[in-house]
């Protein structure tokens, strides 16, 4: 996964002025603010406490790490990432409530698993994204 949107209505107002320049429409669609990992600053939108924040994005966590506690010096916390829609190898594909993640630090991992036949098909990519009540 190399980056992210989320529909612009899903964003409140004080966060969009501080993105505007990641507010864009891919076709015909509505307004979307997109989170890319070549864009600079690398940020995500994560719930945390309760409100919706930007962090910094600081990589991926694989899946298999935090399962064997490799991770567990760190401290991680859960965090989910709101999106609309995820972007792999330039394949835009829709979800339904986002990615789960991990902060460490005040910065944010998306938790990557391998991926699936079909996500390894549809992206040529070998791990994917840990989706929130979905799976590929």
């Amino acid at each position: 996964m190399m980056g992210i949107a989320l529909a612009r209505c899903e964003v409140p107002d004080e966060l969009v002025d501080r993105l505007s320049n990641r507010v864009t429409h891919r076709g015909d669609g509505e307004p979307e603010v997109q989170f890319l990992y070549r864009q600079r600053p690398r940020v995500l939108p994560v719930w945390h406490h309760g409100r919706l924040v930007i962090m910094p994005w600081a990589g991926w966590c694989p899946l298999e790490e935090l399962e064997s506690r490799a991770w567990s010096e760190r401290r991680p916390k859960q965090a989910d990432i709101p999106a609309t829609y995820c972007v792999d190898r330039g394949i835009w594909y829709q979800v339904k409530e986002g990615i789960r993640g991990v902060i460490v630090q005040n910065q944010v991992y998306p938790i990557t698993q391998p991926a699936s036949h079909y996500y390894r098909v549809m992206t040529r990519s070998e791990r994917m994204p840990l989706l929130i009540g979905e799976s590929f």
